[in-house]
């Protein structure tokens, strides 16, 4: 039989005695030993479509033009040995999972471990065992199967997920102009002589608040999207971070007191807190911190300024009811929920806290959560001062 040639198939293997699930697949023997070819050949044809090459250089070249799932390869070759003929086609296979057993007559730890090194899966030791050859070459070829299906599904979930990911792009650009009209009309009512009661002008006043929020979840949602591909690049210039920390304070204290909550921020004494960031970007980072302590405190959210030569920490604590150590890695993924987490209803959808941690990085700072003593949690976002 010629090098390169495919070998004409049988029906598919079976056996009593078969204990791995059979996985039809393209194997490549590679000797320079015609008769070895031959007989791994036949011990195989049954169940496997079946390339032969009589040196590296021919595999690399069938590997290049074919789909191959299964590389055995002789050890002891002229020119290229296995050894490094090995290394050669896992350097082809680039990223794919192509499992090589090697075929040796060496039985040496030494030499094992140099194989090992090549990047060899398996060995298969000479004269083979076809039950053994059988048994090898189905258990990595189903490995090989596996590895492919994985990274289909991946290639599905990600399309699915840049699907999903332009719809909501498209969401808010399609509803961000009917909201404005909305805001519009509301604010032009508001000032309007036909509100006759107090009542009628506190229900304007809520409906504007509404749009406000829903104005702000799809600036969010927009900003999030830009920041997961790289595209919002923070412009930034030197800001006191006092003087952020106290506008987002401000910002939420009057729904904190109206809720009977203390929101109290105190500066240190003394500490120069300027850092280079995006203003916008890192105030509303904070607001969602703070925003999120409101949700579950039960009394008080304090928050103060640590200042170092390298760095400004703002730390946000609340008296809530904690995080249990399991949820707090993931707590600032996207979706994230406690509630969920517990098979409760959710309080919110799991984005304040993600576009804390993006923002966060985009500043190459980080952000994390520990306990409070005495209960409740404490959110702390440090921010490096340099540009």
């Amino acid at each position: 039989m010629s090098p390169q040639t495919a070998v004409t198939m049988h029906p598919a293997y079976s056996s009593s005695d078969s204990v791995v699930p059979e996985v039809r697949a393209t194997v490549l023997i590679v000797d320079d030993d015609p008769l070895s070819r031959e007989l791994s050949t036949r011990a195989l044809m049954s169940a496997h479509d079946v390339l032969q090459a009589d040196s590296v250089a021919a595999a690399l070249d069938i590997i290049r033009n074919r789909h191959v799932d299964l590389v055995i390869l002789d050890v002891m070759m002229p020119g290229t040995s296995g050894l490094d003929g090995c290394g050669a086609i896992k350097l082809q296979a680039g990223a794919r999972y192509l499992p090589v057993l090697l075929l040796t007559a060496l039985r040496s730890q030494e030499d094992r471990n140099l194989g090992l090194a090549a990047g060899a899966d398996d060995f298969l030791s000479k004269p083979v065992d076809r039950r053994e050859l059988q048994l090898r070459v189905a258990t990595f070829a189903r490995l090989a199967h596996q590895e492919q299906l994985i990274r289909r599904q991946v290639q599905q979930l990600n399309e699915l997920s840049a699907l999903k990911d332009d719809l909501v792009e498209m969401m808010v650009h399609d509803l961000r102009n009917p909201l404005t009209a909305v805001t519009s009309s509301l604010s032009l009512l508001k000032d309007s002589p036909s509100l006759q009661t107090h009542e009628d002008r506190e229900d304007v006043d809520l409906a504007l608040s509404a749009t406000h929020r829903i104005a702000r979840l799809l600036e969010e949602l927009l900003q999030i999207r830009l920041l997961e591909e790289g595209k919002l690049v923070p412009q930034r210039t030197p800001v006191p971070l006092e003087s952020v920390v106290r506008n987002a304070v401000d910002t939420l204290k009057p729904g904190a007191t109206s809720r009977r909550i203390a929101l109290e921020f105190v500066p240190p004494p003394n500490c120069d807190s300027t850092v280079w960031v995006d203003e916008p970007l890192i105030q509303r980072a904070i607001e969602n911190l703070l925003s999120n302590a409101l949700k579950y405190t039960r009394k008080s959210v304090d928050v103060w300024l640590d200042c170092t030569p390298l760095n400004v920490a703002v730390t946000v604590a609340d008296r809530g009811p904690g995080i249990p150590e399991f949820l707090r890695p993931k707590l600032f993924s996207k979706f994230a929920s406690v509630e969920a987490e517990h098979g409760q209803v959710r309080r919110g959808i799991g984005l304040g806290l993600y576009m804390v941690r993006l923002t966060t990085m985009a500043h190459g700072g980080k952000v994390d959560v520990e306990p409070r003593e005495g209960g409740g949690s404490l959110f702390r976002l440090v921010l490096r001062r340099g540009a």
